[in-house]
């Protein structure tokens, strides 16, 4: 099990997967009839977020950790309800069954395993800065997980996976969003950092998910000539792998 972590990990296995899932974008835009897209695309969701998740565990091996990942896999689930319902804090949006079936016809399961390589990929980034306090530690973290947002928001709306009532200015997205996720990202980085700062730093292993992640999506975005978006993604992408 270790030898087989050790290869998962080591940055030529990741840079392999990061040109694999960049190349897979392809199919996933000329052969998406073909398959059950939902289960296929909540399937795939669940695949990249386990290297992330067996860093975390692997480097911490707290019942900290486990507590977090509870809380921060489930938290935003409850957020995104409330927003489908009350558009707060992310405006009034709706998923369609593109990353499968709707818990209570309203949000995805899948959703968990979505967001946490997102948001523990820029925890691990933020907490290698040295001599950080926690309100900086919070800010860039929230930052980062912005970043990735202008990354992943174009690409779903493009993709179907979600549309808000109002179509905002940024390729289909409101400001509103981006409003939210600074407020629920940074709520969500010191929630990690008061129930786990003190096994903080996380290792770059814990970005690979995350790589993976940038690599299908900026490949889609600027497959379907959303350039801005695209390259913003293979930036941040190129970063992370040359931090590896």
């Amino acid at each position: 099990m270790e030898r087989f972590e050790e290869m998962l990990f080591q940055k030529s296995t990741v840079t392999v997967l990061c040109l694999f899932f960049f190349g897979s974008a392809y199919l996933m835009i000329n052969f998406e009839h073909i398959v059950d897209y939902g289960s296929a695309s909540s399937l795939a969701i669940i695949a990249y977020a386990i290297p992330c998740l067996i860093a975390v565990y692997r480097e911490t091996d707290s019942r900290k950790t486990i507590i977090v990942l509870l809380i921060l896999g489930t938290l935003p689930v409850a957020v995104e309800t409330l927003a489908i319902f009350t558009g707060f804090p992310y405006g009034f949006f709706t998923y369609s069954d593109r990353m499968g079936f709707l818990l209570f016809d309203t949000v995805p399961p899948s959703l968990t395993f979505g967001y946490l390589p997102i948001l523990l990929g820029s925890i691990a980034v933020a907490s290698q800065i040295e001599h950080i306090d926690r309100f900086r530690f919070a800010g860039i973290g929230t930052v980062i997980n912005l970043l990735i947002d202008m990354v992943i928001d174009p690409a779903s709306v493009a993709n179907g996976f979600w549309a808000w009532e109002k179509p905002g200015i940024y390729y289909g997205v409101p400001i509103v969003n981006f409003l939210g996720w600074i407020l629920t990202g940074f709520i969500y980085i010191n929630i990690y950092y008061q129930i786990a700062g003190d096994l903080l730093p996380l290792s770059t292993r814990v970005t690979s998910s995350l790589m993976y992640i940038l690599s299908l999506w900026s490949s889609y975005l600027l497959q379907k000539a959303l350039y801005f978006p695209g390259i913003l993604g293979v930036t941040i992408l190129l970063v992370l792998w040359k931090r590896y």
